[in-house]
């Protein structure tokens, strides 16, 4: 269901503004098989401007965990592994609900 709803945001973003970027998926759970069967489905397509995930771990691990998505990336879809790649949590604190002094309360 994903991936049609995926391909269905593709076609309409696309068919709206061919300039607009899309990507994902976004996903929170590791290099697990939903990423895999995206990665496989947007190679397959080429329905992607970009890969994304949403990892939070301290800074070493994060970065550990986002190299194990490019090599997946690089030994199954080598094209993909070309795309730009972000993490869209990149927050090493852990503790969103916790107060912080650089930010003016946890609900941002």
């Amino acid at each position: 269901a994903f991936l049609a709803y995926y391909d269905a945001t593709w076609e309409g973003l696309k068919a709206a503004d061919p300039a607009l970027r899309f990507g994902g998926p976004a996903n929170a759970l590791g290099l697990n098989p939903f990423f895999k069967k995206f990665a496989a489905h947007v190679a397959a397509n080429g329905h992607a401007d970009f890969i994304s995930v949403h990892r939070k771990f301290l800074s070493r691990e994060m970065i550990a965990e986002e190299r194990q998505f490019l090599r997946h990336l690089a030994e199954h879809h080598p094209h993909l592994a070309k795309l730009p790649f972000m993490n869209t949590e990149a927050d090493a604190e852990f503790g969103w609900s916790k107060r912080w002094w650089w930010r003016a309360h946890p609900w941002y």
